[in-house]
This record gives structure tokens, C-alpha cells and sequence, in this order.
């Protein structure tokens, strides 16, 4: 016997199933990642077939049967379809959907990843901010998320300002001054440690302000991506 369950979720995959059903892997406000069926979505008369799109967002009732649910109603609250028109965009909120559901194996019920992605994809529907800022404020997000919440030009062993440069601990995910590192760790220009804090600091509205090169644009990022790494595989 099955109970309904509500919730809010995104789509962030869609499998074709059977002749006019999908499979949907959603990542809801208070479930985590789960895979729903609906039926009937492919069906031209289907009411609910905006539900079978990707980046829908959605209010849901479902039955569960076993690990997977089963849709019965489907509500729009907003479409994000024309996330498509932008190629970057796009590209942005797919790699986006693969944190998520690497970081739901570790962290499964997280509501506060789940704000995060609606204002991540808020930023990249209505302003023209930067992609590497974006992403950035993503992964930065995603770490507070998951309770590191780094201060990024302040050494966490002494501290003290990272005046020159910083490092960071590839076995505790420290983030260190000179004094305090130690060899092997990973060096952080600090000009791109202050880019980091005011990405962290700054509210999603404000994020196309901020200006940054190309290039120290995707070094700061595979900085953070390897941070992210440290403490994913902790």
C-alpha cells in the first residue's frame, strides 16, 4: 500500500520509458534526488507535458512504490526552458545538475543546495553575469551547504590574514597562510583568494558586477574544484 507525498522539485534528467511514459530524476526541496515515473507525459493531449522537460520546476504529488515514485499530479511553478536559447547558459546548468547529483550521494536531503540551484539558475535565466563567477558562487554555495564555510583570505589554522599567498590542505581542506603551509599543498595567488571571498560574499543579484579574466577566471575554479574534491572524498 502507498501513501501520497507533496513536494517541489527541478527535473534534472528524463529517460523515455515505455510508449508515453518518462522517467524523471528530480531534485526536490525536501526528498533529495529521486526518480519518478510519469505517464502518459508523451502523449500530445497530456496536460502535464511540460513536466517531462528538463530544468522544470515543479510542485508534485506522488505514490511510492518500493525506490520509486510515481507522479500523479504535476503543477508548473516555472518552466527555466529558455535556458536552451543560450548555448553557455546551458552547457553551465547541465554541468551544474552533475555537482548536484554527485554531491546528493553524500549529502541527500539537502534544502539548502536546493535554494542554491533555483537562485544559480534565477542568475543565469535574468542577469548577464560572468559563467566562471556563477559557477564559482555555485561551488561555493554547495561547500557552506555541506558545512564548510571557508573565510578564504584568513588562515583557518592561525588565524591570520593571507597576506601573499594561500594554500590549501589537500588532506583537511584548510585553507592556510605561508607560515602555516606545509609541502604539497595547493598554492592560491591572493589576488584570486579575494576574488573567491567577494564571490562568497557578494547576493546572487549583485554577481554580474563582478569582473574577471578568462584565464584567472578557470584557475580560481579548478582551485575550488579541488577543494571541493578534498572534502566530497573526506
Amino acid at each position: 500500500m502507498s501513501s501520497e507525498t507533496r513536494t517541489k522539485g527541478i527535473v534534472i534528467d528524463v529517460k523515455d520509458y515505455r510508449e508515453y511514459d518518462k522517467i524523471l530524476t528530480i531534485f526536490t526541496y525536501d526528498l533529495g534526488v529521486i526518480k519518478a515515473v510519469i505517464r502518459g507525459v508523451k502523449k500530445s493531449t497530456a496536460k502535464s507535458r511540460f513536466a517531462g522537460q528538463l530544468f522544470c520546476f515543479v510542485d508534485l504529488i506522488m505514490s511510492k512504490h518500493g525506490d520509486m515514485y510515481t507522479i500523479i499530479n504535476a503543477d508548473l511553478i516555472e518552466s527555466f526552458f529558455e535556458l536552451a536559447y543560450n548555448y553557455d547558459n546551458y552547457i553551465l546548468a547541465v554541468d551544474i545538475i552533475k555537482v548536484i547529483k554527485y554531491v546528493s550521494k553524500y549529502n541527500p536531503n539537502s534544502t539548502e543546495l536546493f535554494v542554491v540551484f533555483i537562485s544559480i539558475l534565477n542568475v543565469l535565466m535574468n542577469t548577464k553575469a560572468n559563467s566562471n563567477v556563477v559557477y564559482l558562487k555555485f561551488l561555493v554555495e554547495t561547500l557552506k551547504s555541506m558545512g564548510y564555510k571557508h573565510g578564504w583570505n584568513t588562515c583557518e589554522r592561525c588565524g591570520n590574514p593571507v597576506d601573499k599567498t594561500g594554500y590549501i590542505d589537500i588532506f583537511t581542506g584548510m585553507v592556510v597562510c605561508e607560515k602555516c603551509n606545509k609541502p604539497g599543498m595547493i598554492v592560491v595567488d591572493v589576488n584570486d583568494m579575494n576574488i573567491i571571498k567577494s564571490v562568497a560574499e557578494c547576493d546572487y543579484a549583485s554577481l554580474e558586477d563582478i569582473s574577471i579574466e578568462e584565464e584567472q577566471g578557470i584557475r580560481i575554479l579548478k582551485t575550488v574544484q579541488a577543494l571541493f574534491k578534498v572534502h566530497c572524498n573526506q
